[in-house]
């Protein structure tokens, strides 16, 4: 209540990340982004081995050299492939890892620079991530703020940042910035598969691993969500002998590949099986063929080696054509549901 306080009776507070640090407390987390100690376990991981040597490779050469400005870009579509990415990066370098994703920043210089503080405070690399590279048009003008001044702020920091994203995301990089580009790739097939058949030894004896191998490109981590929630499929069926089938497994995995396509689609949940269209035999043979060729290109790619051969024309692409009624897109329903793919 006094109007004119003396020096000695004035005060302040302290932001919590400042005292905890000056009380060599450990911190317990971040107000904006999540603090990560990196423990990469090489059965999870979401990235190809080759990868991993390329970050960690990396971390040793700005273990030994300046990394004042160095912007490394991690490029890939897989969100978990590029927080593995960036945690073996980080535990290769010795730090931990403060996470942040991009809409969850504002036009808040005050809130940016305490992001960065911490991160020095915390011996951690600064990873911000990002999965979207279009947006409205308001939407697109707060992040273009956003960025500029998370490049202001960040001209004081003096280890490496990380973008995580598509090619397409942050456009704002500065000119002057010392970029470095690794593209993250996930595991190849033949590791693909191994992680399926010993994830799913438990599961019923139909289960084939070399299908869900081609058709999800998992890593370890995702293919042990696959399962629970296979298996979560499997109780809400039959609580008593819980065992997952081979769509079970299928559906799952769909379910955790589902896109966010919401602004410029309709998707669609397929319902129809073979039983239900009625079609002439060479049509109904037409449709198999599709399905048939899709479900044996790993033999044709992988087993006979044609995959290394072919640098395009790998997809396959189908027109149904006819008036409204006759079953082009229950045609498209079957397809879907026979595939596990998206719609």
């Amino acid at each position: 209540h006094d109007r004119q306080p003396s020096l000695l009776r004035k005060f302040f507070k302290m932001d919590e990340s400042v005292v905890g640090f000056l009380l060599d407390q450990p911190p317990v987390g971040a107000s904006i982004g999540i603090l990560i100690e990196p423990k990469p376990d090489d059965d999870l991981l979401e990235v190809e081995p080759a990868t991993r040597v390329r970050l960690e490779n990396l971390a040793k050469y700005f273990k030994r050299t300046e990394a004042d400005g160095v912007v490394i870009r991690l490029l890939g579509q897989s969100e978990t492939g590029l927080r593995d990415a960036a945690e073996v990066f980080c535990s290769a370098l010795g730090h931990q890892l403060l996470l942040v994703e991009l809409s969850r920043l504002d036009a808040d210089e005050s809130r940016l620079a305490a992001l960065v503080r911490n991160a020095v405070l915390w011996n951690a690399v600064l990873a911000v991530s990002t999965q979207e590279s279009d947006h409205p048009e308001g939407e697109s003008q707060r992040r273009g703020q956003v960025e500029t001044l998370l490049w202001r702020v960040l001209q004081v920091f003096h280890e490496p940042v990380l973008l995580l994203g598509p090619e397409a995301a942050f456009p704002q990089i500065p000119s002057e910035a010392r970029v470095w580009r690794l593209e993250v790739t996930s595991p190849g097939f033949s590791l693909r598969q191994r992680a399926w058949e010993s994830a799913a030894s438990h599961c019923a004896a139909s289960v084939d691993a070399a299908r869900l191998a081609d058709t999800f490109h998992f890593g370890g981590r995702r293919i042990r969500q696959t399962l629970d929630l296979a298996t979560s499929l499997a109780a809400l069926r039959e609580p008593t002998e819980v065992q997952p089938t081979a769509q079970d497994l299928l559906e799952a995995g769909r379910a955790l590949t589902a896109p966010h396509v919401g602004r410029i689609a309709v998707q669609i949940e397929p319902r129809y099986r073979w039983a239900d269209i009625v079609l002439p035999p060479e049509k109904t043979q037409q449709l198999d063929r599709i399905a048939a060729w899709m479900k044996f290109r790993r033999v044709v790619h992988q087993d006979w080696g044609f995959g290394e051969k072919l640098s395009r024309g790998k997809g396959l692409n189908i027109l149904f054509t006819g008036p409204s009624g006759t079953g082009k897109t229950m045609a498209a329903e079957v397809l879907a549901g026979e595939l596990a793919l998206d719609l």
